[in-house]
């Protein structure tokens, strides 16, 4: 009786189309640019090598490589920090290695060799909330 039944019903086309629920992307939070955002590839590589300059990573700090900090950094117009947050302040508090690692994050912001920041000037209005 199913062989019936299956043999009874029209083929369903094959669509090519993903499913339209599928392709909603999520809207991205409107008081905090996304770096990629604001600044051009090489603006981003000029400032991820200056603060590379000025971050210390302890050595002996276990899948360093693995840990990932996002950190929320205000920038005052002379592109000078005002102000750097961790973001994940839960794991913040309860993961020492996570800590040791947002820690010398902050730093590194924060490191007076490191300021101002090599970002462009009249790109202040995108990049004053990072």
């Amino acid at each position: 009786m199913l062989q019936n039944l299956s043999e009874d019903e029209p083929p369903q086309p094959e669509s090519d189309a993903p499913d339209s629920k599928l392709m909603t992307e999520p809207t991205p939070s409107p008081d905090v640019s996304k770096f990629s955002d604001v600044l051009s590839m090489s603006e981003q590589d000029a400032l991820r090598q200056q603060l590379a300059g000025c971050w210390n990573i302890n050595p002996g700090l276990m899948n360093a490589q693995d840990l990932a900090v996002e950190v929320k950094v205000t920038v005052n117009p002379d592109r000078t920090v005002s102000s750097v947050k961790i973001v994940d302040q839960a794991r913040y508090n309860s993961d020492t290695f996570f800590r040791a690692m947002a820690d010398s994050a902050l730093r590194a912001v924060q490191n007076p060799r490191c300021s101002p920041l090599r970002l462009p000037e009249d790109k202040y209005n995108l990049w004053r909330d990072m």
